[in-house]
């Protein structure tokens, strides 16, 4: 009887001291985080309705502050602000998700949502947002919105160049030829006296690609490039490239916007429905059209551009 007593106080009070000397909460965490037991961590503090426990814990400890779910550590952010920083602003940092034995067999390994950053996930992500979300316009008032949104763009560019001293229609000077593309090896169309990249000019072939927000070209140097005619553009020779910061109102507009930490810059990426991509400074830059100069530009220039781009060039909108 006392052995057996003894053993249920030692049952009881020996969690104690564990957790007093393994789990209290250390002071010098970056993030809040509330008391956790022995191998349960926090699940004694998650109700049927996690989301009120989260609630609840978000008014002791703030909007964002660490779990344990056993052995696992995780984040929680409560705010809208914070999870707009976490899911959109520095997007790429977070993007990959834990593969858990259990996604695997319930997803036949297929799964977009805990499918790592790679080739594989900008093309599911690609084909998701062309056949799931922008099929839900008919295709005929997509294409409307689509005319009227490059006659916008030609018009302000065009407004932009137009002397009214010069008797000239702007469209006269603000133009450029077209050429095929099957002397390069694809079906494209290209400018066909090559569009002035940069101070001084270093005029390139670009694809004329009215279905991408993004005006972008290769750039010295390269991560990795594929092949192209002209030489790859190299930004250190401009005196007016210029990176743009993350607060750029230009750096919000993108559809998925990046961060880089070492350079405090936007980064932009742009993903193909054949797996394609581009990636990495989202910059401004001076275009020159015949003898037409359009400063400020906002331009991608690609450090990092893999795929299905046969003999290609530079992609312009």
């Amino acid at each position: 009887m006392v052995a057996e007593l003894g053993l249920l106080i030692l049952f009881l009070v020996l969690p104690i001291f564990i957790s007093k000397k393994f789990f209290v909460k250390h002071h010098g965490d970056l993030l809040p985080s509330p008391l956790a037991l022995p191998i349960i961590g926090h699940f004694h503090l998650l109700s049927p309705h996690i989301h009120r426990s989260f609630h609840d814990l978000s008014l002791r400890f703030g909007p964002i502050f660490t779990l344990r779910l056993g052995s696992v550590p995780c984040i929680v952010v409560t705010s809208p602000e914070l999870t707009k920083e976490f899911l959109k602003t520095h997007e790429l940092s977070f993007i990959n998700r834990s593969k858990t034995t259990v996604v695997e067999k319930m997803t036949y390994n297929a799964s977009f949502a805990f499918a790592p950053y790679g080739n594989y996930w900008k093309f599911t992500r690609k084909l998701i947002t062309n056949e799931l979300l922008v099929r839900s316009c008919r295709d005929s008032q997509l294409f409307h919105l689509r005319l009227l949104r490059d006659s916008f763009r030609f018009n302000s560019l065009t407004s932009l160049t137009y002397n009214r001293t010069r008797p000239s229609p702007p469209s006269s000077r603000f133009s450029s030829s077209i050429v095929s593309g099957l002397s390069q090896g694809n079906g494209e169309y290209f400018t066909g006296i090559g569009i002035g990249v940069g101070s001084p000019p270093k005029y390139l072939y670009m694809v004329l690609d009215t279905g991408s927000d993004v005006v972008w070209l290769q750039c010295a140097p390269c991560k990795r490039c594929y092949s192209q005619t002209d030489p790859v553009f190299d930004p250190r020779k401009s005196s007016s490239f210029s990176s743009l910061p993350c607060s750029s109102p230009l750096c919000r507009h993108l559809d998925s916007p990046g961060y880089s930490s070492k350079s405090k810059t936007c980064l932009y990426q742009v993903s193909y429905g054949d797996g394609s991509f581009t990636f990495d400074d989202f910059s401004t830059e001076t275009l020159t059209f015949r003898r037409s100069k359009i400063p400020k530009v906002a331009l991608g220039c690609g450090h990092d551009n893999e795929g299905l781009f046969v003999s290609a060039v530079d992609e312009a909108c």
